[in-house]
């Protein structure tokens, strides 16, 4: 079912679950140095949900609706962004 479901076979689980075991500390190390540390200055977030009160453009918030509510309450086609 999970194959099914999502592609990955139990090979491809079980490689995956070795990988984790294989990480060092200096892996975990360089991986935050590089996309926490290093990424700060390009300060990219994005959140993706129903917008909140608090958020407000005046605080420096970039809002971008995707259309995708108006899809999905729509004609009920299924092109609202969710790959079969």
């Amino acid at each position: 079912m999970t194959r099914f479901l999502s592609g990955v076979d139990e090979d491809m689980a079980q490689t995956r679950r070795e990988q984790l075991l294989d990480v060092t500390i200096a892996d975990v190390r360089d991986a935050a140095e590089k996309f926490l540390v290093g990424g700060i200055e390009k300060e990219n977030l994005a959140v993706l949900g129903e917008r909140k009160e608090w958020v407000k453009e005046a605080d420096g918030w970039q809002i971008r609706d995707l259309g995708m509510a108006e899809k999905a309450a729509g004609t009920g086609d299924d092109e609202g962004g969710v790959d079969s």
